[in-house]
């Protein structure tokens, strides 16, 4: 069960509530010609999946002047 589940619920109305992630699994994809910290770097189509079924994505990235091959 979601963690904040039984708060949603406080007084009988349903509240909305921030998802508190839970993502044990690396992230999907990268690019595995370019290492930091013999990691594969992250680029516009890796993803993170979460055990309450969301994915964690970029939107934009925090670089504009690197390309990632």
């Amino acid at each position: 069960m979601k963690p904040t589940l039984p708060l949603l619920f406080a007084l009988g109305v349903l509240t909305p509530m921030p998802c508190i992630s839970n993502t044990p699994a690396p992230w999907v994809v990268g690019a595995p010609t370019v290492l930091l910290g013999n990691q594969p770097t992250l680029d516009n189509v890796s993803k993170l999946m979460c055990v309450w079924a969301g994915v964690i994505s970029f939107v934009t990235p925090g670089e504009f002047t690197v390309m990632v091959p």
